[in-house]
């Protein structure tokens, strides 16, 4: 059961993607959570679009842009947490600081939106890397306003989560063939 299912079971739009990957499943996880995507050009180039600052370092500096590290079930999956007002050209990030702040806000005309990579073994050296956003709108105008958002953005927002799969299939294959 993903981590979804305990932060936000109930929700109005998401995004799965997944990707096999030739390396095993602890590999994957450690290039999980030391992925920095700032050396892919379509990741830095569609963020920056968007006016979202750069993110080095891996999973933790995505808390800089607002992310609340939810929880960490090592080695198997690592979820993130966001509220804001994301049609907003700020986005009018709401920073929690943990993740009862997070699951107990529910002020209308904001959206909580929880972000995950997942990895499950299929072989011993081979995973399956999982991502998936859901995002529930808290109220009808916030619903109404990112039903907008969304259908311009979606396409992008699927190009930026599978280029980060991408980027971390190639580190992790590099790694596992590299012992």
């Amino acid at each position: 059961m993903s981590l979804h299912e305990k932060y936000l079971p109930v929700y109005d739009f998401s995004e799965h993607h997944r990707l096999d990957i030739k390396a095993p499943a602890e590999v994957v996880a450690n290039c999980v959570e030391a992925a920095s995507f700032s050396d892919s050009f379509l990741i830095k180039l569609l963020t920056r679009l968007r006016g979202m600052p750069r993110t080095q370092g891996g999973i933790e500096s995505v808390t800089r842009m607002g992310f609340v590290l939810l929880e960490r079930d090592a080695g198997r999956e690592v979820i993130l947490g966001l509220i804001g007002q994301f049609w907003k050209p700020s986005g009018n990030i709401i920073r929690v600081g943990s993740a009862v702040d997070f699951e107990r806000f529910n002020e209308d005309s904001f959206l909580k939106a929880t972000w995950n990579f997942a990895v499950r073994e299929t072989t011993m050296d081979s995973s399956v890397l999982e991502t998936e956003t859901r995002i529930q709108c808290l109220g009808t105008y916030a619903k109404r306003k990112f039903s907008r958002y969304w259908f311009f953005i979606r396409p992008f927002s699927g190009l930026i989560r599978m280029e980060m799969l991408r980027s971390i299939r190639r580190k992790a294959e590099a790694e596992a063939f590299a012992t």
